[in-house]
């Protein structure tokens, strides 16, 4: 699932839904992944710097030049370790 928590930042989330022994329903949410607007030197976000993905640590930070092909990759990404 998407959330958009700012401008230019999409946050990534699983969630799962535990439906307990009461009438309470119980939703978690782990984050996956963020994908980010990337600013230029002059710190002005333009078309040509792109979007940014990061996960749990600095060396997975990935670069795509559309938002759209960064939510594809965090897709599929979340797709082949879900299985």
């Amino acid at each position: 699932m998407w959330e958009k928590p700012k401008d230019s930042v999409y946050v990534a989330e699983e969630r799962a839904v535990d439906n307990g022994l009461d009438l309470h329903r119980v939703v978690s949410a782990r984050m996956f992944a963020v994908v980010r607007a990337s600013f230029g030197a002059d710190g002005l976000h333009s078309a040509q710097n792109g979007y940014v993905v990061s996960r749990h640590a600095f060396d997975e930070l990935r670069h795509f030049p559309t938002l759209s092909e960064a939510k594809i990759y965090v897709e599929s990404i979340y797709e082949l370790e879900k299985n």
